[in-house]
Protein backbone atom coordinates (compact mmCIF):
# COMPACT_ATOMS: atom_id res chain seq x y z
CA UNK A 1 0.00 0.00 0.00
CA UNK A 2 1.78 3.11 -1.26
CA UNK A 3 0.73 6.03 0.95
CA UNK A 4 1.63 8.52 -1.79
CA UNK A 5 -1.21 7.13 -3.87
CA UNK A 6 -3.81 7.06 -1.10
CA UNK A 7 -6.69 9.46 -1.76
CA UNK A 8 -7.69 11.97 0.90
CA UNK A 9 -11.00 10.26 1.61
CA UNK A 10 -9.11 7.02 2.37
CA UNK A 11 -6.55 8.56 4.72
CA UNK A 12 -8.68 8.33 7.87
CA UNK A 13 -8.98 4.56 7.57
CA UNK A 14 -5.39 3.91 6.48
CA UNK A 15 -4.21 2.42 9.78
CA UNK A 16 -7.19 0.05 9.89
CA UNK A 17 -6.31 -1.32 6.45
CA UNK A 18 -2.61 -2.00 7.10
CA UNK A 19 -1.06 -4.04 9.96
CA UNK A 20 1.90 -1.67 10.24
CA UNK A 21 3.69 1.21 8.54
CA UNK A 22 7.10 1.08 6.84
CA UNK A 23 9.45 4.06 6.61
CA UNK A 24 12.47 3.38 4.34
CA UNK A 25 15.70 5.31 4.94
CA UNK A 26 18.28 5.66 2.17
CA UNK A 27 20.82 8.23 1.04
CA UNK A 28 22.37 9.90 -1.99
CA UNK A 29 26.00 8.90 -1.52
CA UNK A 30 29.10 7.86 -3.43
CA UNK A 31 29.49 4.05 -3.43
CA UNK A 32 32.28 3.59 -5.95
CA UNK A 33 33.16 4.08 -9.59
CA UNK A 34 30.42 1.88 -11.02
CA UNK A 35 27.82 1.97 -8.26
CA UNK A 36 24.71 4.12 -8.17
CA UNK A 37 24.62 7.20 -5.94
CA UNK A 38 21.21 5.96 -4.81
CA UNK A 39 22.45 2.47 -3.88
CA UNK A 40 21.09 2.77 -0.32
CA UNK A 41 17.72 4.06 -1.47
CA UNK A 42 17.48 1.32 -4.11
CA UNK A 43 17.85 -1.31 -1.38
CA UNK A 44 15.56 0.50 1.06
CA UNK A 45 12.92 0.67 -1.68
CA UNK A 46 13.31 -3.01 -2.52
CA UNK A 47 12.74 -4.28 1.01
CA UNK A 48 10.01 -1.75 1.78
CA UNK A 49 8.15 -2.81 -1.36
CA UNK A 50 8.63 -6.47 -0.43
CA UNK A 51 7.01 -5.85 2.95
CA UNK A 52 4.13 -3.96 1.34
CA UNK A 53 3.50 -6.77 -1.11
CA UNK A 54 3.68 -9.47 1.57
CA UNK A 55 1.73 -7.79 4.38
CA UNK A 56 -0.18 -4.97 2.69
CA UNK A 57 1.69 -2.63 5.01
CA UNK A 58 1.51 1.13 4.56
CA UNK A 59 4.67 2.07 2.69
CA UNK A 60 5.76 5.66 3.25
CA UNK A 61 8.06 7.52 0.82
CA UNK A 62 11.77 6.85 1.21
CA UNK A 63 13.86 9.52 2.93
CA UNK A 64 16.72 10.03 0.48
CA UNK A 65 18.62 13.04 1.83
CA UNK A 66 20.43 12.10 5.03
CA UNK A 67 23.78 12.81 6.73
CA UNK A 68 26.88 11.45 5.00
CA UNK A 69 30.21 10.71 6.69
CA UNK A 70 33.17 12.87 5.77
CA UNK A 71 34.86 9.96 4.01
CA UNK A 72 32.13 9.83 1.34
CA UNK A 73 30.83 13.41 1.44
CA UNK A 74 34.06 14.56 -0.19
CA UNK A 75 33.26 12.57 -3.34
CA UNK A 76 31.10 14.06 -6.06
CA UNK A 77 27.36 13.64 -6.41
CA UNK A 78 26.31 12.97 -2.84
CA UNK A 79 24.10 15.29 -0.81
CA UNK A 80 24.55 15.47 2.94
CA UNK A 81 22.11 16.96 5.43
CA UNK A 82 23.12 18.27 8.85
CA UNK A 83 22.44 15.65 11.56
CA UNK A 84 20.28 17.97 13.65
CA UNK A 85 18.12 18.75 10.62
CA UNK A 86 17.80 15.09 9.66
CA UNK A 87 16.94 14.06 13.22
CA UNK A 88 14.25 16.73 13.52
CA UNK A 89 12.80 15.72 10.16
CA UNK A 90 12.80 12.02 11.05
CA UNK A 91 11.11 12.70 14.40
CA UNK A 92 8.42 14.74 12.66
CA UNK A 93 7.83 12.05 10.04
CA UNK A 94 7.47 9.36 12.72
CA UNK A 95 5.11 11.63 14.68
CA UNK A 96 3.01 12.02 11.54
CA UNK A 97 2.84 8.26 11.04
CA UNK A 98 1.77 7.78 14.66
CA UNK A 99 -0.86 10.52 14.30
CA UNK A 100 -2.23 8.62 11.30
CA UNK A 101 -3.13 5.87 13.76
CA UNK A 102 -0.18 3.50 13.40
CA UNK A 103 1.19 1.98 16.59
CA UNK A 104 3.53 -0.45 14.84
CA UNK A 105 6.22 0.99 12.57
CA UNK A 106 9.21 -0.53 10.79
CA UNK A 107 12.16 1.71 9.97
CA UNK A 108 13.81 -0.07 7.01
CA UNK A 109 17.32 1.37 6.92
CA UNK A 110 19.90 0.96 4.17
CA UNK A 111 22.47 3.61 5.12
CA UNK A 112 25.04 3.21 7.89
CA UNK A 113 24.86 6.92 8.66
CA UNK A 114 21.22 6.53 9.67
CA UNK A 115 21.82 4.03 12.47
CA UNK A 116 22.22 6.55 15.29
CA UNK A 117 19.53 8.85 13.94
CA UNK A 118 16.93 6.12 13.62
CA UNK A 119 17.58 4.83 17.15
CA UNK A 120 17.40 8.32 18.65
CA UNK A 121 14.23 9.20 16.71
CA UNK A 122 12.59 5.90 17.67
CA UNK A 123 13.38 6.41 21.35
CA UNK A 124 11.99 9.95 21.22
CA UNK A 125 8.83 8.84 19.41
CA UNK A 126 8.08 6.00 21.81
CA UNK A 127 8.62 8.32 24.77
CA UNK A 128 6.19 10.87 23.32
CA UNK A 129 3.38 8.38 22.75
CA UNK A 130 2.40 4.74 22.39
CA UNK A 131 4.36 3.10 19.57
CA UNK A 132 6.26 -0.09 18.77
CA UNK A 133 9.12 0.65 16.36
CA UNK A 134 11.26 -2.07 14.79
CA UNK A 135 14.53 -0.85 13.24
CA UNK A 136 15.97 -3.11 10.55
CA UNK A 137 19.31 -2.53 8.82
CA UNK A 138 19.03 -4.53 5.61
CA UNK A 139 22.67 -5.64 5.48
CA UNK A 140 22.24 -7.42 8.82
CA UNK A 141 19.53 -9.67 7.40
CA UNK A 142 22.24 -12.15 6.39
CA UNK A 143 25.60 -12.80 8.03
CA UNK A 144 27.18 -14.94 5.31
CA UNK A 145 30.37 -13.79 3.56
CA UNK A 146 28.98 -15.00 0.19
CA UNK A 147 32.57 -15.65 -0.89
CA UNK A 148 33.47 -11.96 -0.97
CA UNK A 149 36.96 -11.19 0.26
CA UNK A 150 38.54 -8.36 2.25
CA UNK A 151 36.08 -5.55 2.73
CA UNK A 152 33.44 -7.21 0.57
CA UNK A 153 30.64 -6.61 3.08
CA UNK A 154 31.65 -3.00 3.71
CA UNK A 155 30.52 0.26 2.13
CA UNK A 156 30.36 -0.05 -1.63
CA UNK A 157 31.63 -3.63 -1.39
CA UNK A 158 30.56 -6.56 -3.54
CA UNK A 159 27.84 -7.60 -1.07
CA UNK A 160 26.01 -4.27 -1.21
CA UNK A 161 26.54 -3.57 -4.91
CA UNK A 162 25.58 -7.09 -6.01
CA UNK A 163 22.31 -6.77 -4.09
CA UNK A 164 21.59 -3.29 -5.44
CA UNK A 165 22.13 -4.31 -9.07
CA UNK A 166 19.99 -7.40 -8.54
CA UNK A 167 17.24 -5.26 -7.00
CA UNK A 168 16.92 -3.16 -10.16
CA UNK A 169 17.74 -6.10 -12.46
CA UNK A 170 20.52 -4.22 -14.20
CA UNK A 171 23.69 -5.88 -15.59
CA UNK A 172 27.02 -5.00 -14.00
CA UNK A 173 30.39 -4.59 -15.72
CA UNK A 174 32.63 -6.61 -13.40
CA UNK A 175 35.84 -6.18 -15.36
CA UNK A 176 38.67 -5.87 -12.84
CA UNK A 177 39.88 -2.36 -13.62
CA UNK A 178 39.61 -0.94 -10.12
CA UNK A 179 41.85 -1.44 -7.06
CA UNK A 180 40.99 -4.00 -4.40
CA UNK A 181 40.57 -2.24 -1.07
CA UNK A 182 40.07 -3.58 2.46
CA UNK A 183 39.32 -1.72 5.69
CA UNK A 184 42.39 -0.85 7.73
CA UNK A 185 41.60 -1.93 11.29
CA UNK A 186 43.43 -1.50 14.57
CA UNK A 187 45.14 -4.68 15.74
CA UNK A 188 43.08 -5.16 18.90
CA UNK A 189 40.15 -7.35 19.99
CA UNK A 190 38.65 -4.42 21.92
CA UNK A 191 35.43 -3.16 20.28
CA UNK A 192 35.79 0.41 19.07
CA UNK A 193 34.54 2.92 16.54
CA UNK A 194 37.08 4.90 14.56
CA UNK A 195 35.97 7.87 12.45
CA UNK A 196 38.46 9.33 9.96
CA UNK A 197 38.14 11.87 7.17
CA UNK A 198 40.47 9.87 4.90
CA UNK A 199 40.93 6.25 6.04
CA UNK A 200 43.71 4.08 4.66
CA UNK A 201 42.77 1.69 1.83
CA UNK A 202 39.77 3.80 0.93
CA UNK A 203 38.51 5.40 -2.28
CA UNK A 204 34.89 5.99 -1.38
CA UNK A 205 34.33 2.25 -1.13
CA UNK A 206 36.10 -0.98 -0.18
CA UNK A 207 36.22 -4.54 -1.49
CA UNK A 208 36.84 -5.95 -4.94
CA UNK A 209 34.56 -4.61 -7.70
CA UNK A 210 35.48 -7.64 -9.80
CA UNK A 211 33.56 -9.84 -7.33
CA UNK A 212 30.24 -8.08 -7.90
CA UNK A 213 27.70 -10.56 -9.26
CA UNK A 214 24.05 -9.96 -10.07
CA UNK A 215 23.35 -13.68 -9.67
CA UNK A 216 24.87 -13.67 -6.20
CA UNK A 217 22.94 -10.49 -5.52
CA UNK A 218 19.70 -12.30 -6.28
CA UNK A 219 20.62 -14.99 -3.75
CA UNK A 220 21.47 -12.34 -1.16
CA UNK A 221 18.12 -10.61 -1.68
CA UNK A 222 16.23 -13.89 -1.48
CA UNK A 223 17.93 -14.95 1.77
CA UNK A 224 17.60 -11.47 3.28
CA UNK A 225 13.94 -11.25 2.34
CA UNK A 226 13.14 -14.63 3.90
CA UNK A 227 14.90 -13.60 7.11
CA UNK A 228 13.06 -10.29 7.03
CA UNK A 229 9.69 -12.00 6.79
CA UNK A 230 10.58 -14.37 9.64
CA UNK A 231 11.55 -11.43 11.83
CA UNK A 232 8.39 -9.48 11.01
CA UNK A 233 6.20 -12.54 11.61
CA UNK A 234 7.60 -12.90 15.12
CA UNK A 235 7.15 -9.20 15.75
CA UNK A 236 3.51 -9.34 14.66
CA UNK A 237 2.84 -12.51 16.68
CA UNK A 238 3.85 -10.71 19.87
Amino acid sequence: MNTSKIKGREAQSLSSQAPFAVLPLGSLEYHGEKAHLGTDSILADYFADSLSERYNSARYPTMHYMPLPGKTACYGGGITIRPEVSLACLCDVLAGIVSAGFKKIIILNAHDGNIGLSRTAAEYTTAAGEADILIINWWQLTDETWGFTGGGRGHGGAYEISAAYAAIEEPYDSSADEPVLAYHKLDTPVPHVRVESQPKSWKGRVGNPGEVSVETGKKILSRAKNNLFELVNRWLEE
